[in-house]
């Protein structure tokens, strides 16, 4: 967070944002992963994949401040325009080219697809608000 904030820094969101199809897996998945085997909570790493396949809706909308460029985006389309946030999340994490395998699939689709129903209804800010604040104010770092 301390390097977000360092305004030397600064970050181009077309780059950061582009073919997150292929940065998903090693580094969100990955790390998701290890803290599933931990026992720890995953809610950053459940709310950017939601927010991910989100940026589909808004993309298609014309909403979007940035253009969608991800070499998949083609292929997924399809999953993209499901309206069912639970059928999508489910979707989306069976692309393994995209997520791998997904541990605990069942529990972190269910989360997806619940955090998905939430940017959709209560919008980016207060989700983000709600599921990530209470984590930041507890972490020491």
């Amino acid at each position: 967070m301390r390097r977000f904030r360092n305004p030397a820094i600064r970050h181009d969101m077309t780059r950061v944002g582009r073919n997150g199809s292929d940065k998903l897996l090693p580094r969100v998945v990955a790390a998701m992963s290890d803290n599933i085997a931990a026992r720890r909570p995953t809610p950053a790493a459940v709310l950017l994949i939601a927010a991910w396949i989100r940026w589909f809706d808004v993309a298609r909308s014309g909403d979007a401040v940035m253009r969608l460029i991800d070499t998949r985006a083609e292929a997924l389309a399809e999953p993209a325009a499901v309206t069912d946030p639970h059928r999508r999340a489910e979707l989306f994490l069976a692309r393994t080219d995209i997520f791998g395998a997904v541990p605990d699939r069942p529990r972190v689709q269910r989360a997806v697809g619940d955090a998905l129903a939430e940017l959709g209804r209560d919008g980016v800010a207060e989700v983000v608000r709600r599921r990530l604040l209470p984590e930041f104010e507890g972490s020491t770092r």
